[in-house]
């Protein structure tokens, strides 16, 4: 991609970010954890030598988002909730992690389906309070 078009694209981004919700910005969060699983998913059951690589970055990537979020947890405003997120947040880290060493898709898949139920909820959640304000 040009250099114009990556500023272009980084601005887009900003001006995004800058006026999203924090319910949106969650869910913009989750749905990159998404793809990153996805792809990671995909590099699997690619049969090319950079597969493993591939692997490997997607899943770093997804790891470094989900440290994010441990990180803006609240932890004064709602103890027992970031308790609870703080441990789905570490199995979602673990699980990908377990299918790294073994060379298996097979726990991403089950991240996967919790990621984009939580997605859902929070986008649920983020629509009636605007419903509500």
């Amino acid at each position: 991609m040009p250099s114009y078009a990556r500023r272009k694209v980084a601005s887009y981004r900003q001006v995004q970010q800058a006026t999203t919700t924090p319910g949106q910005r969650l869910v913009m969060c989750y749905e990159a954890i998404i793809r990153d699983l996805e792809k990671a998913k995909e590099a699997f059951e690619d049969t090319s030598p950079n597969r493993f690589a591939d692997v490997h970055n997607a899943l770093h990537h997804a790891h470094q988002i989900i440290n994010e979020l441990v990180l803006a947890l609240n932890t004064d405003a709602a103890p027992d909730l970031c308790e609870s997120l703080a441990g789905l947040y570490r199995f979602w880290i673990d699980q990908p992690s377990d299918a790294n060493v073994q060379k298996s898709p097979g726990p991403i898949t089950d991240v996967l389906d919790m990621v984009r139920d939580l997605r859902d909820t929070w986008r649920q959640a983020d629509r009636a309070a605007a419903i509500g304000s």
